[in-house]
């Protein structure tokens, strides 16, 4: 399973499912709010 992880603020790091329907809709919502947010994928 692929795994993400978003940091939000730049050093707070919140581990996601990638394919957890909520999980997409938070980098959705977020990702205009805080622009240092990225997204990795292992």
């Amino acid at each position: 399973m692929i795994r993400g992880y978003i940091y939000n603020f730049c050093f707070e790091k919140i581990d996601i499912d990638i394919y957890n329907l909520y999980s997409k809709i938070l980098i959705i919502l977020i990702n205009p709010i805080f622009h240092c947010i990225k997204v990795k994928y292992d």
